[in-house]
């Protein structure tokens, strides 16, 4: 898996478009920080594995 972008806090996004282009993660607003490094630390590590 190739990792491009992360977004954080994204105030009416339009996802499907966003996913479809590469991302690989969204943080809606309201989102905890810790939750947010939480995930970004699994697809890290997900992509590192492979």
């Amino acid at each position: 898996m190739k990792i491009s972008n992360t977004i954080i806090s994204l105030i009416n996004p339009d996802y499907l478009f966003l996913y479809n282009a590469g991302i690989v993660v969204l943080f809606g607003p309201g989102t905890s920080v810790a939750a947010a490094g939480k995930k970004i630390l699994e697809v890290l590590l997900a992509a590192h594995e492979e």
